[in-house]
């Protein structure tokens, strides 16, 4: 085999496999207010009366979102991670 040739597979072969797991601490980009709006309307359909910005958390330093919103003649009140778009009632 050529030099070459074979230091490119040994190249390839030692590369690192990642996974989501391995990637899962690494920072993503925060939604924005407008990302949030649409996530929650589609969820959830109604009508968004009110996003509020919270302070981020230590963990990912992502800020998260207070939402009011209207849907089926109820209010709600939700909370957006920022990061991960997770909503808690």
């Amino acid at each position: 085999m050529k030099p070459a040739l074979l230091l490119s597979i040994v190249s390839l072969v030692s590369l690192p496999v990642w996974s989501e797991d391995q990637t899962a601490g690494v920072e993503t980009n925060p939604l924005s207010r407008q990302q949030v709006i649409i996530l929650i309307k589609q969820r959830y359909g109604g009508r968004v009366l009110e996003i509020r910005k919270q302070p981020p958390p230590l963990e990912n330093g992502c800020p998260d979102y207070r939402v009011k919103m209207i849907s089926d003649g109820r209010v709600r009140v939700l909370h957006v991670d920022g990061s991960t778009g997770q909503v808690n009632h």
